[in-house]
């Protein structure tokens, strides 16, 4: 019976936390923000480890502690911001050594007309930053190789 409730507890914890996570007095803030972000911890994936078990600390890690490194920010790197952002992850750093083309503008959705010419992690670093509250992407104009 214990074994049961068990589970329980532990997404109600979670739930409890992801109801404070919520960026303070921001009216682009939403019910239900983190739930799918609670999804990838309260079940387990095809390449999930056995001993997986939903916790606060995991969610606490993925929102508040994980850092995330994408490199370039060209078309891939554009959906990959806008998702890991989107998903609640707040710490993410872009690398690109790229600037914005105007051939660009119809792939890469975060780049405007008025954008050309400038980096293209500053721009989309810029554009994530603006619209996904609590979320920080710190651009690098930069090659990967500048990096230790």
């Amino acid at each position: 019976m214990a074994d049961a409730e068990e589970p329980e507890k532990k997404i109600r914890k979670i739930e409890e936390l992801t109801e404070t996570m919520a960026v303070d007095g921001d009216s682009r803030d939403w019910d239900g923000r983190w739930n799918h972000v609670k999804k990838f911890l309260e079940r387990p994936g095809p390449f999930t480890h056995p001993d997986f078990e939903p916790s606060i600390e995991s969610l606490g890690f993925l929102l508040e502690t994980c850092k995330i490194l994408v490199i370039g920010a060209g078309g891939l790197g554009c959906e990959l911001l806008k998702n890991l952002a989107l998903s609640g992850f707040r710490h993410i750093h872009v690398v690109d050594m790229d600037t914005i083309d105007i051939s660009n503008l119809n792939r890469q959705f975060l780049f405007r007309t008025k954008d050309v010419g400038r980096p293209k992690a500053d721009v989309a670093a810029d554009f994530v930053n603006g619209r996904v509250p609590g979320c920080q992407v710190v651009p690098h104009f930069n090659k990967i190789q500048d990096f230790d």
